[in-house]
């Protein structure tokens, strides 16, 4: 939900790697602003008791998957302690805690409740098996927040990853790997910077070590 209490996308759209804009960061020239800025994910109590929300969030791998930085609760109730999921007995009191326009978020419940009950997202196009309407009470809210996926730009380097110069001539004694200077660019197919990163690790390390001792 944004600001205004209206959906402002598929929920369920992969943003993996995306190229196109994002819907979170239109910008409404009107208006002047960023209505979608900032964005709720807007739930009830049978969504909140269904499995920690951060399953979904964080996906398998990532820095805090790896490094531990949080453990989420199994029910979601701890970050509703901690502020992080807001909770309210009616949609009003939810709109007023997040400060979002109240008549809009609840007849956008509304009208996602009927797509939940006919079966058809007419807003959207969400699929079928993907809708649950919204029961409640209590109400939750919860703001989400953009993360760094995936990074492609940088410096080009060829096939030895030699960092180049403007004029594509190779800089001496300077190497990349991996998304710094992907060759994949607005081509990404998902699952390959591994790989990337692996080759042209191995390509520059070797190429790095064989480097005569510099004489300056």
């Amino acid at each position: 939900m944004n600001k205004y209490g209206n959906r402002f996308m598929k929920e369920t759209k992969n943003l993996t790697h995306t190229k196109a804009p994002l819907d979170v960061l239109y910008f409404d020239h009107d208006r002047a602003e960023y209505p979608n800025l900032p964005a709720y994910l807007v739930f009830d109590e049978a969504y909140r008791a269904g499995g920690p929300i951060q399953r979904a969030a964080w996906g398998p791998v990532g820095y805090a998957i790896v490094h531990n930085v949080y453990e989420w609760s199994h029910d979601n109730n701890a970050e509703v302690t901690k502020g992080w999921i807001i909770k309210a007995d009616t949609i009003q009191d939810l709109a007023a805690k997040i400060k979002i326009d109240p008549k809009g978020l609840e007849e956008t419940i509304g009208k996602f409740n009927s797509y939940c009950t006919d079966g058809r997202d007419l807003q959207f196009g969400r699929d079928k098996d993907s809708l649950a309407p919204i029961k409640g009470p209590p109400y939750y809210a919860m703001e989400m927040g953009l993360a760094l996926v995936n990074t492609q730009g940088g410096p080009r380097h060829n096939k030895y990853g030699q960092v180049l110069d403007p004029d594509g001539e190779p800089i001496p004694r300077l190497y990349a790997a991996g998304e710094l200077g992907s060759f994949f660019g607005f081509l990404y197919q998902t699952g390959s910077n591994y790989p990337e990163a692996w080759v042209f690790g191995r390509i520059a390390g070797r190429r790095a070590a064989a480097e005569k001792p510099s004489k300056g």
